[in-house]
């Protein structure tokens, strides 16, 4: 039989920490916080187009249906992005707005939770 094998003593090898350089950062700007239920800004209204809110308005329920009489039923981002796109005529333009108002949630901006 073979002799039981001796473990050899063993010596802990002294540690030298390597030294900590630490890497280059560049500054970055601090997040710009929104107050709760802050508001972005309408879209840009080019002078060929309009809005179907009004002036300095805007929808806000863009999947909503406008509905009416004698009309077919259209989509509130669909109306909205005719009128910037200056494809509805001076008296849709004028006439929209106070019919289009409710149905589109038509506001001064555009919700936090809504913006992209």
């Amino acid at each position: 039989t073979p002799a039981p094998v001796t473990p050899a003593p063993l010596t802990p090898a002294p540690l030298t920490p390597a030294p900590i350089t630490p890497a280059p950062m560049a500054p970055v700007a601090a997040p710009t916080i929104r107050p709760s239920g802050a508001l972005y800004p309408c879209p840009e209204v080019p002078t060929s187009g309009c809005s179907i809110c009004g002036e300095g308005l805007c929808v806000n329920n863009f999947y909503a249906i406008f509905s009416h009489p004698g009309q077919p039923d259209s989509g509130c981002q669909f109306l909205e992005q005719s009128g910037l796109r200056g494809e509805l005529s001076n008296v849709e333009c004028s006439t929209l707005p106070p019919i289009v108002a409710q149905t589109c949630s038509c506001n001064s901006g555009i919700p936090e939770t809504l913006a992209p």
